[in-house]
């Protein structure tokens, strides 16, 4: 876990993160008062940022180390996370929940700026679950971002035999909550995924992206019980 301060991962640094299933017990940051199909990251290990950090990420890579996924990266209270274009495209692969962020009761308060990174083979690239307060440019925003999969390279659960019945790279991002009306989702990519993106916050401005071979569906409007 990361906690006040900056921490920089340089260009060509290359993170790896212990993947295992259910073996691990749950994590416990703060108080966990919710019900959510994404909080099966729980069960793996996880980078988690937290009160007073920065996490910046330029031209790195973050991945699993083994045969089988790992969390993702989960912004908790008010961490931030930062991907630059200045050096270089960042990675985030073979994850669970690439970033996870606005899970109730413990990172509402999170801010995020992703600039030309790659999600790579994650069931979700990203989640963004919504904020607490009107969020401007400059605090939140995912830009020039490729989210994409390889169903020939999957990794456990996520494989055929597993999880997600193959579904790998399942939803490229997911929006959901309140107060994404001032948040820039554009110039994105999305593609061989099985859903492109799933919109069901509120004010969500989704425009300027390609989305190309998502075999399920393009883009679902509402949460998946709708």
């Amino acid at each position: 876990e990361f906690v006040h301060g900056e921490f920089i991962l340089m260009p060509g640094t290359i993170f790896y993160v212990d993947g295992g299933p259910a073996a691990y017990p749950p994590v416990s940051q703060g108080n966990q008062c919710y019900a959510d199909e994404l909080v099966v990251s729980d069960r793996y290990l996880q980078l988690f940022v937290g009160d007073g950090a920065i996490l910046k990420l330029q031209g790195a890579t973050l991945t699993a180390d083994c045969s089988a996924m790992w969390g993702g990266v989960e912004l908790v209270n008010n961490g931030r996370l930062e991907t630059s274009y200045d050096n270089g495209r960042s990675t985030i692969s073979e994850a669970r929940v690439g970033v996870l962020l606005g899970t109730p009761c413990r990172s509402y308060e999170a801010t995020y700026q992703l600039f030309d990174t790659d999600f790579y083979n994650n069931t979700y690239g990203v989640a963004a679950l919504g904020n607490d307060r009107e969020m401007q440019a400059d605090e939140c925003s995912i830009e020039g971002c490729h989210f994409y999969s390889n169903h020939t390279a999957r990794l456990a659960p996520d494989d055929i035999s597993g999880y997600g019945s193959g579904e790998y790279g399942r939803t490229g991002l997911v929006l959901r909550g309140d107060w994404h009306q001032n948040i820039p989702y554009t110039n994105n990519n999305f593609y061989e995924l099985y859903a492109g993106a799933e919109l069901a916050g509120d004010g969500i401005v989704f425009h300027d992206n390609l989305l190309d071979q998502c075999y399920g569906t393009a883009i679902r409007v509402g949460a998946p019980d709708v």
